[in-house]
C-alpha cells in the first residue's frame, strides 16, 4: 500500500490536548530561584564543553568512553531549571564564560590586545 509509512504519524493525529504546558505550575518564587540556578547551569555547561573539547582527541585515539563519562558526571551535578528565565540565564552565562575564556586565552587576542578593546 502506498500509505503504509503514514502509520508512524498516528501519534501526531491524536486529538488529545496537552495535559499541562511547561511553566504553568510555577510561581514567582520559582522564577526568582531559577536565576542563580541558571547561572550555575550555564557555568557547568561551559566547563563541560571545555572538558569535552579537550577529551575528544583522547577518546578518539584511545577509545576510552571519556566523553560518555564526562556527560554522566555533569548530568548529576548540573542543576535543572523550571522556567524560561532560568534557561535564558543559563545560555547567557554559558556564552559569557566561553567569550571570557576565548578572549583571555587566545593567542590572537593576546597578541593584538583585543582584551583592552572591550
Amino acid at each position: 500500500m502506498a500509505f503504509e509509512g503514514f502509520d508512524k504519524f498516528q501519534g501526531f493525529l491524536n486529538e488529545d490536548p496537552l495535559v499541562e504546558a511547561r511553566g504553568s505550575d510555577v510561581g514567582l518564587g520559582d522564577y526568582i530561584l531559577d536565576l542563580p540556578k541558571g547561572v550555575l547551569k550555564g557555568g557547568s555547561q561551559a566547563i563541560q564543553g571545555l572538558l569535552q573539547l579537550g577529551a575528544l582527541p583522547i577518546d578518539y585515539l584511545a577509545d576510552t568512553n571519556l566523553l560518555t563519562n564526562i556527560e554522566n558526571l555533569f548530568e548529576k551535578i548540573t542543576p535543572e531549571t523550571k522556567t524560561a528565565v532560568g534557561d535564558i540565564t543559563s545560555v547567557l552565562t554559558q556564552f559569557c564564560c566561553w567569550r571570557y575564556y576565548i578572549r583571555t586565552n587566545s593567542i590572537w587576542c593576546t597578541r593584538w590586545s583585543c582584551i583592552k578593546d572591550s
